[in-house]
């Protein structure tokens, strides 16, 4: 026969253990200083459970104990922030194979006075080039691109004299990233780093919730114990 989750544990006699090793976890706020008296309390401050009336003993079951180390928790939050870092590094290791729009462009002017009528001073000189890089887990980079120039001559004997063109390049590592070894090990092994920090959290946060478990069970064998001994 299952055991009944919903079994509440009140504050007091040892209950008090549970709500220590919950605070040493973050899971509840400490108290602050009361105006009429300026001493800390010895015991933590629980918030009352959804639902409790104001003033009345607080009653806390199992669920109640570990959801509230789920949305309360510093040790769960940071495990899931290590989580999500090794996620990012695995997206950042992926994106350096993400295709990239390059853009450039510039106008270039002179005054220099020619050296001779066959040499004229070109001014002013209008440059555009618009392409996209690749770059793939064998060790290449690709990129294709379109330019085009427009120049004029300073006296005004050329004027609007237009180039356009296509430029296609590759680039291929010869030597330490030969059929690119090393980007294939960089992104195999941020995808296992973040797998395992995925399993990391799952397994820590279960380990947590399953001493919380035992404690709160404990507590109420101890709470039963006592009042049968009376």
């Amino acid at each position: 026969m299952g055991r009944d989750r919903n079994v509440p544990i009140r504050f007091g006699s040892g209950a008090w253990m549970l709500a220590a090793v919950l605070v040493a976890q973050g899971a509840f706020a400490r108290p602050s200083a009361s105006a009429s008296n300026p001493k800390l309390s010895t015991k933590p401050e629980l918030s009352a459970p959804a639902g409790a009336a104001q003033g009345a003993p607080h009653s806390w079951t199992e669920r109640a104990l570990v959801q509230q180390y789920r949305t309360a928790s510093p040790v769960r939050k940071s495990l899931e922030a290590a989580r999500q870092q090794r996620s990012l590094d695995e997206t950042l290791t992926q994106e350096q194979f993400a295709p990239r729009l390059v853009a450039s462009g510039g106008r270039t002017t002179s005054n220099e006075k020619p050296v001779s009528p066959m040499q004229p001073t070109m001014s002013p000189i209008d440059t555009v080039q618009l392409g996209v890089q690749q770059k793939l887990r064998h060790g290449v980079q690709l990129e294709g691109s379109l330019f085009g120039n427009q120049s004029s001559t300073a006296d005004g004997t050329l004027t609007d004299a237009t180039k356009v063109g296509a430029k296609f390049q590759v680039q291929l590592e010869l030597l330490k990233n030969r059929m690119g070894v090393l980007d294939t090990a960089q992104v195999e092994t941020a995808s296992i780093k973040s797998k395992r920090a995925e399993l990391e959290t799952r397994i820590a946060n279960k380990k947590q919730e399953i001493e919380i478990r035992k404690l709160h069970w404990s507590i109420v064998a101890n709470e039963l114990s006592l009042a049968l001994s009376k």
